[in-house]
């Protein structure tokens, strides 16, 4: 499996139930999940991806056999997965330009991760990127039918007890300065979102709006004399 492919899957609708999983595995006692991500986007052309997933025990046994490295290096991501013990930690980086960077602003079949949308406004005097990633995705919502809520099961309180066993952490710079955004933390260009268990339940989409203004034309008016 690919990086775009594990994280879409990771954010789906459709991955709830493969979530439920690692719930009832971290229940068990059979391990935690770390996701560390990093998204530097520096115009609508040009932006790169930084992925480091730490899992131990079953969980990193199960990352360990989802993740294709091969594929990804095929991809041309720089891709490394380092088993140590009972501890799997896959680390992945890849720089995306051109038309390639572009297929990312594209809600259909082109963008190649589903569910990480770069969008781009021309304004008068700035130029405005809105940046997001899905956690609850709807596309392909009417070929796969899930029914009730997965975590229904868990009470409250079980959920709180298990939920910083499985974190999410997005870092976003964003070109310009951020204007509006649900992440934690914010300030100029960078955004931080930490999310354990109970945040990927409950949220459906982390975004970041950013604008760069654009530089002033010359002159036009006439030259003081003296």
């Amino acid at each position: 499996m690919s990086a775009h492919r594990f994280l879409a899957s990771l954010m789906d609708a459709r991955a709830r139930h493969h979530l439920l999983l690692v719930v009832v595995l971290v229940v068990a006692g059979c391990g935690t999940l770390t996701i560390n991500m990093r998204t530097t986007v520096e115009s609508e052309t040009s932006f790169s991806q930084e992925l480091e997933i730490t899992a131990s025990g079953m969980l990193g046994e199960m990352m360990a056999t989802q993740f294709d490295v091969i594929a990804m290096r095929a991809e041309g991501w720089e891709a490394q997965l380092s088993p140590e013990d009972d501890v799997v930690t896959i680390t992945a980086s890849g720089s995306f330009s051109g038309e390639e960077a572009r297929q990312f602003g594209s809600s259909g079949e082109d963008n190649p991760f589903e569910g990480f949308r770069i969008e781009v406004t021309d304004n008068p005097d700035n130029t405005e990127y809105r940046i997001s990633l899905e956690i609850e995705s709807t596309q392909g919502s009417s070929e796969v039918t899930v029914e009730g809520d997965p975590f229904a099961g868990f009470g409250e309180s079980m959920l709180q007890s298990m939920a910083g066993t499985i974190q999410v952490n997005w870092e976003l710079n964003a070109p310009g300065e951020i204007v509006e955004t649900n992440a934690d933390s914010f300030e100029g260009g960078k955004a931080d979102w930490h999310l354990n268990l109970l945040d990927l339940q409950k949220t459906q989409e982390l975004y970041a709006i950013s604008r760069v203004k654009k530089r002033s034309g010359p002159c036009t008016g006439p030259i003081p004399r003296n």
